[in-house]
């Protein structure tokens, strides 16, 4: 299965998300965070079940979970490595203006990720453990370690497949620069005439999870046109490294995850869950 055309995240200025942090923060404990959107081009897989639970470390990965009915979800699939901490955090939050319309899932792979086997390597599952629709796990690593952190949907029906959202890690840090780019639709490293050739053929198009709605405002137009002529030929930036102190990326639900709060991995089952 191959990643043509990928998802298109953003990196968050640090000034924006907190007020005062620097990329030259990058040393252990840094938050990175990446807003990053599911649209209908990306590649699909079979996720399993959210209710899955796998204790362990990440020298401990099994090939076992509950299977689930909601087959063919466009997914994107983050690589990180160790950053320098003996814990990490990894949050997931849905960024559309309703909690209905998108309910991000995420899942941790001990590297490799193989989308057409999703149960080889699977190491840990999560949805609306943050409060719905967001969520969260905190896990073990050590020196050495290489996990996939694979976001997609928890919805069935096909609207509720799409959205925006945010991805944010502490302990970890991204192995690819290139995968915080937002107008390399492709994700080969450069925005360039493949990524222009995807965003032309939505041009003019609206709907939701159009892949050339860069700025995600539901029509692929002249500004997603302008960001991405804006970067065609260059290199993807890599991601800032932010302070989490005071405070962690904002989230719209009271009591959300902080990069140091114990998170609760129960949930109730719901019509979704299959």
């Amino acid at each position: 299965m191959t990643r043509t055309p990928a998802l298109a995240p953003t990196i968050l200025a640090a000034a924006a998300l907190l007020g005062a942090a620097s990329a030259a923060l990058a040393g252990p404990g840094s938050l990175f965070v990446c807003d990053g959107r599911l649209h209908e081009a990306l590649d699909q897989w079979d996720r399993r079940s959210a209710t899955g639970y796998l204790p362990g470390d990440t020298t401990n990965c099994v090939s076992m979970t509950s299977e689930s009915l909601n087959s063919g979800l466009p997914y994107c699939a983050f690589h990180v490595e160790y950053d320098g901490e003996a814990s990490a955090s990894i949050t997931l939050e849905s960024l559309e203006p309703n909690a209905i319309d998108f309910d991000p899932h995420l899942a941790v792979y001990c590297a490799p990720f193989d989308p057409d086997n999703p149960t080889q390597n699977l190491f840990r599952l999560d949805d609306d453990s943050q409060g719905y629709p967001d969520a969260g796990i905190t896990l073990d690593v050590a020196p050495g370690d290489s996990l996939v952190i694979v976001v997609s949907s928890y919805a069935v029906y096909r609207a509720r497949q799409f959205g925006q959202f945010r991805l944010g890690i502490v302990g970890l840090r991204f192995s690819d620069p290139c995968e915080c780019a937002p107008t390399d639709l492709n994700r080969d490293g450069l925005t360039n005439s493949i990524d222009l050739t995807i965003l032309l053929a939505d041009l003019g198009e609206t709907a939701k999870g159009l892949a050339g709605d860069i700025d995600a405002s539901g029509t692929v137009d002249d500004t997603d046109l302008s960001l991405l002529l804006d970067e065609f030929g260059e290199p993807c930036p890599g991601p800032e490294a932010i302070d989490p102190s005071p405070a962690p990326t904002p989230n719209r639900n009271p009591g959300a995850i902080r990069p140091d709060a114990p998170i609760s991995r129960t949930r109730s089952l719901t019509s979704d869950d299959r």
